[in-house]
């Protein structure tokens, strides 16, 4: 092989290349400079070559060489983390670098194109190719780094490089898409927001036959993120990227519910705007070999979204709380409009803009003559009202002539009478001159309007039976042609009598639609001069409306009616219908009434027979509705009422149907509201033998929550209910529980009338008195009680409130700071101890003396205690708050045995508690407190505190009917400190083989008396029983072997009794008592670890503490010498201690627990020197 010689650029081009990506960082940073020069040394580097074998073939060193020296300058990047600006500098310049590769690349091969060189269709591969190649495998690599920082710029680097990455090689495609579809799972945000974007931009057409078996999609991947992300960051990136399609705009579009407004503002300014229309290419000319760029209606043309889009778009975006929300959904309207009015006006020079076109072709996707109710138009006229205030040329622009208002006009259809009706509206409202002007000019006059509603109604009439569709759309133009007219000036007294007249005879046609009937009151009412004329008007009016159906039938007998042929009952029924509704609108548009002769000879003659009729549901429904609406305005019919209604309440009917009992649910709420408290005066003055009228109807309403199974039904109780305990109708706690438990049932968490109420009512009240906080913080613990027992009896597919969010609810409607905000602007002030008082109920139901809890509500409670508000002490503050808190959290921590996480949180509010009340807890005594007659109650409640036995409860407490009625022998548990469990029986066992020994738990040692006779074995015993109890907070130490006594040294008195506890040791050591010899032990109170005194020290606590118990055992007070600095008990005496030492190594002969360990014995002896 012949040798080849190195080309001495190559040793430079690392340099070279280094000094680029230098020049790249330095600000001011000029990209195209640094392109140009990077691309001039790749391109003297790919001319180096090297030949190989025989010469016949070359390898590209040079070309290798570069893509080194760039890696090498790229990865010196990767470790630089998110924000440093050096690194944000040399990403941008990688991917403009790319772009520039491209270009060059682009333009070597047109030009090998145009000599001939090469064909057009020739895929093969350029340097450009290459080089993205290798960097773009490089950087696949990094994605799955340890590293966050380099995971992080590896993605940013593909993003701005993905534009530019050309055709790319199969597998070099699966290998990217497998790693980002790792990386939308990484914890970091930042990492998973550029993972998103990449997958958007590298797969915006990826089908389900891409994706391998059972592998989700880019686009389900994206979409599933969408919705679940927690980062906004992520979210936008998404939105920003993903494609637009008939499978992702629904997703958008649920994001105009987003919880941060930037995603809001960013779907309505960015991504529905430009979907509105779409560039395509075409080809042009006669050949075709040209191409240009139309324009076509995108997939977020109003064309192309459904109704039920359009009205979410609308709704969420001009109701949105965010004014910059409002702006944006405001210019995606003018947007619409817009688009339309391009397609529709043709582009002559002497043509006006004419906004009406527009508008008119944008409500007709809304289908409005279809809509029965006024409140399915108010989205619609949210539509309009926006319009005309953002482009006031347009509201300008409209005028209404003359001949629009003929009957003949085919130009007037639902959608132009709804645009004139909402303009003047529109016009009323807005005081502004230039506004008021446009209104005169285009109001029409009255006469003229009277004779196009009489006109339209006699083309519905003549169309009633050939074309429904024509009958529903002239149904509709009638009612805004009333409406209309009801913003008409009537100060022309010949056309106000023209139009008085026009409507009574309007209301006697006995084939007017009945959603005709609300307008058409609505102008007599107008016309009236006092409601006395207006009632009277009316009256007459249902009073001869029978004269048209036959003889008598306004008084005919309900018994006679039924011998009548069945067409002649229905028309009958027909006209009570009708006369009910005339009655129901006339009442709805009155305020007082009184004793009005005519609406009393209505309900005694024609409401109340309607009421006592069977098989007519519609007829009882309507007189039902009539009757409470009279008994509103007259107070001599209520108490009556009010009597039957509670009766039915109670006593349902035979099929009564859900209407109806909803009507009878509203109206008694709307009694007992609009009366109050006088209700019940005149109820007991009407029935004598009423007693406690008023809590027995609260009572009643109240358990209704529980017998109510139709959630229709349940949302108007649940709603009057709030509206009678916000007024302060209703004080009672229990209607709060029973609130508060409905809000938790699971079988209600759906109907979202109920959610939002209750939701509402909770937050209103606890933040509108200290009084309500006070008693949202009383009935904390039974409400959480009564959920935590209901979620024990849940089905498996049933879910329900945590404890933890039940409590972060009732946290903030109890926060006192947040009541202070509200009342800011009131008189009275907020409570600040009610949480504290929380604290404590919290603390005593965590004894568990009348309910056991789960380990999830006990953790929810514990938790909650440090997010409870504590106030600044002040000078006048006594401890009386504090003292209770702090009593139970001691006898807590006593009594009860806590789990990490718990511990944890009770640790951290008892620090928080004695911190910020160090001065009221300052010489703190026991002692002194029990004679407060305030806490009376609190040290009875302490004194009943008894543990259980380990046989009962690991860590229960005794109640005080259990406290009379158990003994007071419980076992003693002399094997818990060593580590050991205790045996089921009182007897101890000897030591088992060592081959049964864990060796990963403790050696286990016999327990030694120190009595000299078997008597004072017994006292010692006895005495041990009755040692006192030591809580530590940390575990004990192992147990240090004191010394061996020096050879020839007697021990002094006689030998100790040792007895052995089970401890799995070797040994052959004297057998353990049985039980009939053992003395029992005294009962005492439970622990975690003990410590027992020598004999010596034992007496002089006696003399100077009569109260302290005796210590432990010799051998546990050997274990405990570790923990003596945290005892205050006096310490024992070295030569008592070496006395006890040199008693028990006589005693314990061969099977003696201290060996020759040096490391032991030098510990033992610092012990005893210190």
């Amino acid at each position: 092989m012949p040798a080849t010689t190195k080309d001495p650029y190559l040793e430079e081009l690392q340099g070279h290349v280094a000094a680029v990506f230098q020049q790249a960082q330095v600000p001011p940073v000029n990209y195209r400079k640094n392109c140009v020069n990077l691309h001039k040394i790749q391109d003297r580097s790919k001319d180096i070559t090297e030949s190989v074998g025989r010469g016949d073939m070359i390898r590209v060193v040079g070309e290798k060489a570069f893509h080194k020296a760039f890696l090498t300058c790229l990865y010196r990047t990767l470790p630089t983390r998110k924000g440093d600006s050096c690194g944000d500098r040399v990403v941008k310049f990688i991917g403009a670098y790319f772009k520039f590769a491209n270009e060059k690349a682009d333009e070597e091969k047109k030009a090998l194109i145009e000599s001939g060189d090469i064909d057009r269709d020739d895929d093969e591969d350029t340097w450009a190719t290459r080089f993205i190649a290798k960097v773009v495998r490089s950087i696949a690599q990094g994605f799955g780094a340890r590293d966050k920082a380099v995971r992080y710029r590896c993605t940013q680097i593909f993003e701005s490089t993905i534009p530019h990455l050309g055709l790319i090689e199969e597998d070099l495609y699966l290998l990217l898409r497998k790693a980002l579809l790792e990386r939308t799972k990484d914890k970091e945000a930042n990492i998973r927001s550029n993972a998103a974007k990449c997958l958007a931009v590298l797969c915006p057409h990826e089908t389900p036959e891409d994706a391998r078996d059972g592998e989700p999609t880019v686009e389900e991947t994206l979409l599933e993120m969408l919705s679940t992300d927690s980062s906004s960051e992520v979210r936008n990136f998404i939105v920003s990227n993903i494609t637009l399609n008939s499978s992702t705009i629904p997703h958008i579009i649920k994001r105009t519910r987003d919880t941060d407004s930037n995603i809001r503002k960013l779907v309505y300014r960015d991504v529905l705007k430009k979907g509105i229309f779409e560039k395509i290419v075409v080809q042009v000319g006669e050949d075709g070999d040209e191409t240009e760029e139309q324009q076509q209606r995108g997939p977020c043309h109003p064309t192309k979204l459904s109704l039920e889009t359009l009205e979410t778009l609308i709704k969420n975006g001009l109701r949105d709380r965010d004014p910059a929300v409002r702006s944006a959904s405001t210019a995606l309207i003018d947007e619409w409009v817009k688009a339309f009015e391009a397609e529709s006006v043709k582009p002559e020079p002497d043509v006006e803009e004419r906004a009406e076109e527009g508008l008119v072709e944008l409500l007709t996707l809304f289908g409005v003559e279809e809509r029965e109710h006024p409140e399915d138009l108010v989205v619609v006229e949210d539509l309009l009202k926006c319009v005309f205030g953002t482009r006031k040329g347009v509201f300008g622009s409209i005028q209404f002539q003359a001949e629009f208002w003929d009957a003949t006009n085919t130009n007037l259809t639902p959608e132009t009478a709804l645009l004139s009706r909402v303009f003047v509206e529109y016009s009323r409202s807005d005081k502004t001159e230039s506004v008021n002007a446009n209104f005169e000019d285009n109001l029409p006059v009255v006469s003229d309007i009277v004779k196009c509603i009489f006109n339209r109604y006699q083309a519905l009439l003549a169309a009633s039976e050939s074309d429904p569709d024509v009958v529903t759309s002239g149904i509709f133009i009638l009612n805004e042609l009333l409406k209309f007219s009801s913003f008409l000036d009537y100060g022309d007294h010949s056309g106000s009598k023209m139009m008085n007249v026009s409507m009574n005879q309007l209301l006697l046609e006995d084939k007017l639609p009945l959603p005709l009937i609300p307008p058409c009151l609505d102008i007599l009412r107008i016309l009236s001069r006092n409601e006395y004329e207006f009632i009277k008007n009316v009256v007459g009016i249902v009073d001869r409306i029978h004269e048209g159906v036959g003889e008598g039938a306004y008084y005919l007998d309900a018994v006679k009616r039924q011998t009548l042929p069945r067409e002649d009952q229905e028309r009958y029924d027909e006209c009570d219908l009708r006369q009910l509704d005339i009655c129901i609108q006339m009442l709805k548009r009155t305020k007082v009434i009184g004793n009005h002769e005519d609406v009393c000879r209505i309900v005694d003659n024609f409401v109340v027979p309607n009421l006592k009729r069977q098989g007519n549901a519609k007829i009882k429904e309507a007189a039902m509705t009539c009757l409470g609406l009279c008994v509103l305005a007259s107070k001599k019919r209520a108490p009556k009422i009010l009597v039957e209604c509670m009766k039915m309440i109670l006593d349902p009917p035979d099929n009564t149907t859900v209407e109806a009992t909803i009507i009878l649910y509203k109206t008694v709420f709307d009694l007992l509201l609009d009366y109050g408290e006088e209700i019940y005066a005149l109820v007991e003055a009407l029935y004598p033998k009423t007693e406690r009228c008023k809590e027995a109807t609260h009572d009643e309403l109240i358990k209704q929550l529980e017998k109510v199974d139709n959630l229709r039904v349940l949302a108007v109780v649940c709603e009057g209910l709030v509206k009678m305990i916000l007024t302060g109708y209703m004080t009672s706690p229990l209607a709060i529980i029973h609130l508060l438990q409905r809000w938790t049932d699971p079988t209600i968490r759906e109907c979202q009338p109920i959610m939002q109420c209750l939701s509402y009512f909770f937050q209103r009240y606890s933040h509108s008195s200290a009084k309500n906080q006070q008693t949202m913080q009383t009935i904390f613990m039974d409400v959480f009680k009564s959920v935590a027992a209901d979620r024990e009896k849940l089905d498996e597919d049933e879910e329900m409130i945590s404890s933890a969010h039940l409590c972060a609810f009732f946290e903030n409607w109890t926060n006192p700071l947040v009541l202070e905000e509200v009342l800011n602007s009131k008189l009275e002030t907020a409570e600040h101890y009610v949480q504290m008082d929380m604290a404590a109920e919290i603390l005593k139901e965590l004894f568990e003396k009348s309910c056991k809890f789960q380990k999830e509500d006990k953790k929810a409670l514990f938790q909650l205690l440090p997010k409870l508000y504590m106030p600044e002490p002040d000078d006048h503050m006594d401890g009386l708050k504090i003292v209770p808190i702090k009593l139970l959290i001691e006898r807590l921590r006593k009594y009860k045995s806590l789990d990490g996480p718990s511990n944890t949180a009770l640790t951290k509010f008892e620090k928080e508690l004695n911190k910020k009340y160090e001065k009221q807890l300052e010489g703190f005594s026991e002692k002194e407190y029990r004679e407060y007659e305030a806490l009376e109650e609190l040290y009875e409640f302490l004194d009943d505190l008894i543990p259980l036995d380990d046989e009962d409860s690991k860590e229960g407490i005794i109640s005080p009917e259990e406290r009379r009625t158990r003994g007071t022998k419980r076992r003693s548990r002399s094997a818990r400190t060593s580590g050991t469990t205790a045996t089921e029986t009182d007897e101890l066992e000897t030591p088992a083989p060592q081959e049964t020994r864990s060796r990963s738990r403790p050696r286990k040692r016999p327990r030694l008396s120190t009595g000299t006779t078997d008597d004072d074995g017994d006292q010692s015993m006895q005495s041990y029983a009755k040692e006192e109890e030591v809580e530590m907070s940390v575990p004990p130490p192992q147990r240090p072997r004191p010394k061996k006594r020096g050879p020839g040294k007697a021990p002094s008195g006689p030998p100790p009794e040792v007895i052995y506890v089970s401890s799995g040791s070797d040994g052959e050591g004297p057998s353990a008592p049985t039980a009939s010899t053992r003395p029992q032990p005294r009962p005492r109170a439970r622990q975690r670890y003990r410590r027992s005194p020598t004999p010596a020290v034992k007496q002089e606590e006696e003399s100077e503490l009569e109260e302290e118990e005796r210590e432990e055992d010799i051998d546990r007070d050997i274990s405990d010498l570790l923990r003596s600095q945290r005892i205050s008990s006096p310490s024992p005496s070295e030569s008592e201690i070496s006395r006890n030492i040199s008693h028990i190594t006589v005693g314990v002969g061969q099977d003696s627990l201290f060996s020759d360990d040096e490391e032991e014995e030098d510990e033992v002896s610092g012990l005893l020197a210190s």
